[in-house]
């Protein structure tokens, strides 16, 4: 194979890369809200809120995991240790924007 040949086997696959996908994007599927309840109240829990486990334990929320319903958080202690728990665990739950149970 000569130089011209492996220019043109060049220019073509860079041409096949430079090609569009054509394949049909996936639906949107929105994003739950993570929530929690307090009283008669539905609050919506943001990055970095605070929430209170089970145990009396307080923690910052650093993201959560709304396929397997975990949520992921620091400790407020001196030691500032991660977790990740199921939502429950926490007083929250998944559920849309707008959601009252």
């Amino acid at each position: 194979m000569n130089e011209q040949d492996q220019m043109e086997l060049d220019l073509q696959h860079q041409a096949d890369n430079d090609k569009q996908d054509s394949r049909t994007p996936s639906p949107f599927v929105p994003q739950k809200a993570l929530l929690r309840k307090i009283g008669n109240i539905v609050h919506e829990v943001n990055l970095g809120d605070t929430v209170v486990t089970e145990r009396g334990k307080r923690f910052y929320v650093t993201g959560w995991d709304e396929v397997q319903g975990y949520v992921h958080g620091t400790s407020m202690c001196e030691y500032k240790y991660f977790t990740s728990a199921p939502a429950e665990c926490f007083g929250c739950y998944f559920g849309g924007r707008g959601d009252e149970d």
